[in-house]
């Protein structure tokens, strides 16, 4: 599944950086583009918008209080400029035939048709979604489910392959644009699996059982998203033996926000979850994606300067007695590896 995101900088940055963050928690920093955070320079961005375009599935459009009347040094309001980046990255989204969807955030409400310049009112008959700052996680979990479960439902009309020429065709409109704001989220699972990650179990807490093995770096592993820095700490890998399976293996892994505190106080927090990590490997085989998370200490809504510990687990088809074992995170950083022999 990809996500095209599109918002005006001067008008909901802060809440367009949270709204990154809790995205790179749920589907990994990988599959995740933020334009101030991966775009490296000399890059053609607006090249980069187009492309993002063609390949999207779904577009989101957030809208804050400004957004319709934020107008340039001349007076002139953005939106009636042609070449306003937010107005063409809209207008290509609904040229290509993708799922847009209003995102409303500080407030704001849908704008009325005649407002808008005439290629942009088609937005207004798309059914707008509210994020509001004291339901925040909860509003952008019930936004990724409703995602989630609108592009399984047209994968499985569409049938396999990708969208044609006329996604890319309509995304050429934006190759003249300035530079704008957006994210980029994609999945790459070619496995068909669209399971959201509130759908993982919890995981068993191991006891005297489960053998313990011995975590060789335990310091800290940090990782930077946009303006979030996690700070990721392996506190024990416990696995049980059994049969068919060679094992079951549970890492404890504690999670630290340490974001510098930021003007927009819905800026600086982050969403603890199992879709923090990537894989785990034994002896360098990846054992797959994560079957259990669970949170034992603290709270999966890390402010800054807070932590958390969590279990997350693995069905391994290696036996880890006496192997190299390594965590890697969604954003590719590998933690907690343990010498083996």
């Amino acid at each position: 599944m990809k996500i095209f995101i599109s918002y005006r900088r001067d008008d909901t940055a802060g809440r367009a950086g949270r709204l990154f963050d809790q995205l790179v928690a749920r589907f990994g920093a990988r599959n995740v583009f933020q334009d101030v955070a991966a775009i490296a320079p000399g890059t053609d961005f607006p090249q980069q918008v187009a492309d993002a375009i063609a390949q999207s599935d779904a577009a989101l459009v957030v809208i804050g209080s400004d957004w319709l009347d934020m107008r340039g040094s001349d007076g002139t309001r953005r939106l009636d400029e042609l070449d306003d980046y937010v107005r063409r990255e809209v207008n290509a989204a609904l040229a290509a035939g993708v799922r847009v969807v209003p995102v409303l955030v500080d407030r704001a409400e849908l704008p009325a048709p005649a407002d808008l310049p005439e290629e942009l009112r088609p937005l207004t008959t798309r059914q707008a979604v509210a994020l509001r700052d004291a339901t925040w996680h909860q509003d952008v979990d019930g936004l990724v489910r409703r995602l989630e479960g609108e592009y399984l439902i047209e994968s499985r009309r569409r049938g396999p392959g990708r969208r044609g020429l006329a996604v890319a065709t309509a995304a050429v409109a934006l190759i003249a644009a300035g530079v704008g704001g957006w994210i980029w989220l994609g999945d790459d699972d070619t496995d068909g699996d669209d399971s959201s990650d509130d759908e993982l179990t919890g995981c068993p807490t191991p006891d005297s059982s489960w053998p313990d093995i011995e975590v060789a770096n335990g310091s800290p592993a940090v990782e930077q998203h946009g303006p979030t820095t996690f700070a990721y700490t392996v506190r024990a890998f416990n696995y049980q033996l059994r049969t068919p399976d060679p094992a079951e293996v549970i890492v404890r892994v504690e999670l630290a926000n340490e974001t510098a505190p930021v003007a927009d106080p819905v800026a600086d927090s982050i969403y603890y979850s199992g879709a923090n990590f990537d894989t785990l490997f034994v002896d360098g085989i990846s054992q797959n994606k994560p079957v259990c998370f669970s949170i034992v200490s603290g709270d999966k809504n890390l402010e800054t300067g807070e932590r958390a510990i969590a279990l997350v687990g693995f069905e391994s088809t290696e036996d880890p007695t006496n192997a190299r074992l390594a965590l890697r995170t969604t954003g590719g950083l590998e933690v907690g590896i343990n010498g083996g022999n």
